[in-house]
């Protein structure tokens, strides 16, 4: 009998085991051939379900952001106060700091290429921090998305520097703090 497969949640494992290693080794120095090597998987399976590495890349991009959207939105209530809504957030971050300093290293990395002097990546790019800034909006409950972008620039450049100097991330806290507790509800925190 033959093995029955979830081809979406094959595909998932697949997805998200893909991110460290591209993080480690660039979407140039990553073959599909080792990349399947690695997974454990023939190249000819890995196929079955990308049309190729680029497709699998943009997937992933895509696929990250949603879970991660999916992950937090699921995590925090609505009804939450501010100070409830910053300790989980925070808390989601600490948990999955390698993985976010993972993603870092995939969204640097994407926006290298460049194919008939458009870069190759952007469009996805742009959807994945779309879906990123509507989560920041949504659990934050922002009245406008240039708020949402700030929160996001700020994760981005605290995990950025994260590679550097792991002990930036000790304040992130702090910092997330005061920009995302505003003038309005700032007297939760008191």
């Amino acid at each position: 009998m033959p093995k029955i497969i979830n081809i979406e949640l094959q595909k998932n494992e697949i997805l998200r085991a893909s991110v460290s290693l591209f993080a480690r080794q660039g979407y140039i120095g990553l073959s599909m051939r080792s990349l399947a090597l690695k997974l454990g998987m023939t190249t000819g399976t890995l196929y079955h379900y990308f049309k190729n590495k680029e497709d699998l890349y943009s997937q992933m991009l895509f696929v990250m952001a949603m879970n991660d959207s999916k992950e937090l939105l699921k995590k925090i209530e609505s009804h939450y106060n501010a100070q409830k809504k910053l300790e989980i957030f925070s808390e989601f971050l600490e948990s999955k700091t390698s993985y976010f300093q993972n993603a870092v290293l995939i969204l640097l990395d994407a926006n290298r290429f460049k194919q008939d002097d458009k870069y190759l990546f952007t469009p996805l790019l742009k959807n994945a921090i779309d879906l990123y800034e509507r989560s920041i909006l949504e659990i934050f409950e922002l009245k406008n998305q240039s708020d949402a972008s700030t929160i996001l620039n700020l994760l981005i450049g605290i995990f950025t520097r994260s590679l550097i100097d792991n002990e930036r991330l000790l304040n992130f806290k702090e910092e997330l703090k005061d920009v995302i507790i505003t003038k309005e509800n700032r007297h939760e925190f008191i």
